[in-house]
């Protein structure tokens, strides 16, 4: 992904699970969007839309699984998990 290639449109924070995270919404030339989110520096959420609503919409219905996902799995690094 080329972020060179597109524009930061809008930005904004959310807090999930008592964390903090920062939400760019992207347009690219041809008109499509994208939303991105980063978890870490190597762990980035990016969600394609049809425009920046749609990008937005779709990354709010996304984030909170992403952030979930591995909020568990870290808590479960920590300690042994049973079945």
């Amino acid at each position: 992904m080329e972020l060179e290639q597109a524009e930061m449109v809008w930005k904004t924070e959310v807090t999930l699970m008592d964390t903090v995270f920062g939400i760019e919404v992207f347009t690219r030339a041809n008109g499509r969007s994208f939303a991105l989110t980063r978890y870490s520096p190597e762990d980035v959420f990016i969600t394609d839309g049809q425009n920046e609503e749609d990008a937005l919409m779709q990354h709010s219905v996304v984030l909170p699984l992403a952030v979930g996902c591995r909020k568990r799995r870290e808590m479960a690094a920590g300690s042994e998990v049973q079945n």
